[in-house]
């Protein structure tokens, strides 16, 4: 069953219905209905004139049967003659008959002044003095208290799209039947959609007659339109002429009339985007792509002005450099596009044409293997590289001998050169945004080197961590953040370095259809709407970002976006990443888990570093002839286990490496699996083998080891473990952090003959259970 929405109604207030029809695939009606209300209030038609169901003419014997108008709009409020009749549909389908038969007859036998068709996608407008026979796009309707006029759609009559699924349902119908293949269809309706971007781009803010709208000569306009647009964005390899008839391409004209491009909201022009690039390019853009959420939250903490100078040295799908562009449109001749892939490059042209704008200086370069082009140069690199164990740089090692860090530490993976390339590409206080494993700044011992380097060219300015998934182009599963450097040739010896955890990012990164999550009212179910009654992505980026900008103001930083507010905000010393080598963990410092800390150290505590934590093999020899039971990770919860899995020696898996003994305490090390534990409290044993995936933890003193075996059941031992998880793929805790860093409380005398109690009627059960 589907949520319930109380959508908000400017003139009847909260209406307890939902947005979507029955079939979840429309909006409703009614929310048709509110969405066609905004409209007339932004055109200055007062709330008291408008109103709802209203009776337009009794048909039939003695008028028994009557037509009702969706909504009317009277001239005035004492007035009974009514100025406009509103037709509303849930979907497009029904157009021409709603038209034919409800709207016109109502109408006309009203003698209204206008009459609107409106479904949200395909609007239309007619008026008295054509006798409602000629449709104009709804965006001429005259603002309350002016005339109709016929002149041409100037840019500034132009609206946002807002439903791009619709949009889009109707060119798959309208190019349903023109004899082609989806491919050739969508290349075909590229072309159209590009005389739309190219005629909004010249007559953008101005009062010039817009070309691309419907008039006694649309082919021929459009036809001249496209030369024109074949001339400006040269680059592109594109046909001669539109192939599709006359007809349709009317027909997809008067639909987009009345609409902008340039107005849109990014994540409507990134869903067209989407569909074009997988028709016409035959490609999956996961490897291309970066999500909007991700690529707004970056751009909003930069401070992007007209002169500065911006790359993406790993370009992608040019998402990160369209987003700089809807920030601020007026540098497009200064930001900068590099990928060393044809097929990104044309992923990047489609998507800048769309979202941004086509001739922006796009190139084919192997950024690393062009170790000295354009350094010195850039204001700003915001990139997302390619990352992961198995991205290694083939080239010569005459062009890894350029990179500091090949020659002092070896290192050939793509995601650290980048990291070198990027601050080499950067002059002197640029910033440099990069998304990168979280492991490069967690993992204490294996990537030290890297992180040292970093912090001897560049002051740490931020480092946000990002979910596992977030990603799906670089490995599944991969946990990423948001590192920020600023160059600078003058390091402060001291400074503070932001940090945040995002958990939600306003999409569902599970999902490989990366569908939206929006907020929820969690007393009722129902999802929370903005004043438009449109739903309110569920995202921590947005407060994050308010955050920074306070941090920002607060460190006189250069370069971002400042803002004195009262957002509560982490930060790290670097002092303090100095003396643990260079380890930024913002798991660490969020109120969630301090919070935790203090409330456990504020009474007396324990931590293992005196006890034997370890998952090193421990088994001295294998029978193969023997049965052994074997207790995976699987085979335990909440301090319950399994002695069922029965395998020969032969047959138990590389990973079988620990003995257990009566009291032994398993915990798993890897973060997906935390809340897995036992305490082995059968007797004999010999023959029991643990999974390597978990930690063996033997504690001699009975107060400390009931003590923690308490704290195994509780949400402080959850919150702690998820924040000592390092890593990038298969997060773990280590061994260390697992000695020294894991705090539990010292249980109280009733406490321990609680747990004492616990203990033994468990040690019946597995007893009991398993016949020992």
């Amino acid at each position: 069953m589907g949520l319930i929405m109380e959508l908000t109604c400017p003139i009847r207030g909260i209406l307890n219905t939902n947005d979507k029809s029955k079939d979840g695939l429309h909006f409703s009606e009614e929310k048709i209905r509110i969405d066609c209300v905004i409209f007339l209030l932004s055109k200055g038609y007062p709330k008291e004139c408008i109103k709802f169901e209203t009776n337009v003419w009794d048909i039939g014997n003695s008028g028994r049967n009557h037509l009702r108008a969706d909504i009317v709009v009277y001239e005035t409020k004492a007035s009974k003659k009514i100025h406009i009749i509103v037709e509303t549909k849930r979907d497009t389908k029904d157009k021409e008959k709603a038209i034919e038969n409800q709207l016109i007859p109502a109408c006309t036998k009203q003698q209204c002044n206008y009459g609107i068709y409106f479904d949200g996608v395909s609007n239309a407008l007619f008026t008295k003095s054509t006798n409602y026979k000629t449709e104009f796009s709804l965006v001429k309707l005259p603002n309350y208290g002016y005339n109709f006029n016929t002149t041409p759609l100037v840019w500034n009559n132009l609206i946002p799209i807002d439903n791009i699924n619709a949009l889009i349902s109707i060119f798959d119908q309208l190019l349903h039947n023109i004899g082609k293949t989806k491919e050739e269809k969508y290349k075909e309706l590229f072309k159209i959609i590009l005389c739309k971007y190219y005629d909004e781009k010249q007559n953008e803010g101005s009062n010039k007659y817009l070309t691309f709208q419907h008039s006694n000569n649309t082919v021929k306009q459009i036809e001249k339109l496209y030369e024109d647009a074949k001339k400006f964005y040269s680059k592109l390899t594109l046909s001669k002429t539109i192939k599709i008839s006359n007809e349709i391409l009317i027909r997809i004209v008067i639909l987009l009339q009345e609409y902008s491009l340039l107005k849109s909201q990014q994540d409507i022009l990134q869903t067209l985007f989407m569909r074009f690039a997988q028709s016409t390019l035959k490609t999956e853009l996961d490897q291309f792509y970066t999500p909007i959420t991700i690529v707004d939250f970056i751009v909003t903490l930069l401070d992007i002005s007209n002169m500065k100078k911006i790359i993406d040295p790993a370009g992608g799908s040019g998402d990160f450099l369209v987003g700089c562009l809807k920030k601020n449109h007026k540098i497009s001749q200064n930001i900068y596009y590099w990928d060393s892939s044809s097929k990104a490059v044309e992923v990047a042209h489609l998507n800048m044409i769309i979202s941004g704008d086509g001739r922006t200086n796009i190139n084919m370069h192997d950024s690393i293997e062009k170790y000295n082009i354009d350094n010195d140069m850039f204001d700003i690199v915001i990139t997302n590289p390619p990352f992961g164990s198995k991205t290694i740089f083939t080239g010569s090692d005459e062009v890894c001998e350029k990179y500091d860090l090949y020659n002092q530490y070896g290192y050939k993976q793509l995601g650290k050169l980048f990291i070198e390339r990027a601050l080499n590409l950067l002059i002197d206080g640029g910033i440099l945004c990069i998304i990168l494993p979280h492991g490069y700044m967690t993992n204490p011992q294996d990537d030290k080197n890297l992180r040292q380097f970093i912090v001897s060219k560049a002051r740490i300015i931020a480092y946000i961590s990002l979910p596992e998934g977030t990603f799906k182009g670089a490995e599944t599963g991969v946990k990423v953040g948001i590192l920020i450097l600023q160059k600078d040739k003058n390091i402060p010896k001291k400074y503070n370095i932001f940090t945040d955890v995002a958990i939600n990012i306003g999409f569902n990164y599970k999902s490989k259809k990366l569908e939206k999550i929006y907020k929820k009212n969690y007393n009722n179910g129902h999802y929370l709407l903005d004043d438009n009654n449109n739903k309110i992505i569920l995202s921590d980026l947005d407060d994050i970002a308010k955050k920074f900008k306070n941090f920002a103001f607060d460190n006189s930083l250069v370069g971002f976006e400042k803002e004195k507010n009262n957002a509560s905000y982490n930060y790290i010393p670097y002092n303090k990443i100095k003396s643990e080598d260079f380890v930024i963990r913002p798991e660490m410092n969020i109120p969630s888990y301090l919070d935790i800390v203090k409330q456990i150290k504020s009474k007396d505590f324990y931590t293992l570093n005196d006890c034997i934590v370890t998952n090193k093999k421990s088994i001295n020899k294998i029978d193969n002839a023997s049965i052994y039971s074997y207790i995976d990770i699987t085979n335990m919860s909440n301090g319950d286990y399994s002695l069922n899995n029965k395998l020969y020696g032969w047959d138990l898996p590389n990973r079988a490496k620990l003995s257990a003994k009566k009291n032994d305490i398993f915990i798993s090390k890897l973060k997906g699996s935390i809340d897995k534990f036992c305490m082995i409290l059968h007797d004999e044993t010999i023959n029991t083998i643990i999974t390597n995936g978990c930690y063996k933890i033997s504690i001699s003193d009975e107060a400390k080891r009931l003590s923690f075996y308490k704290f195994l059941f509780s949400n402080q031992y959850l919150i702690q473990m998820e924040a000592l998880a390092t890593g990038s793929i298969m997060l773990d805790v280590k061994e260390k952090d697992i000695k020294t860093m894991l705090f539990f409380p010292k249980l109280s005398r009733k406490e321990l003959d609680e747990m004492k109690e616990l203990v033994k009627y468990q040690e019946k059960f597995i007893k009991l259970k398993y016949g020992l």
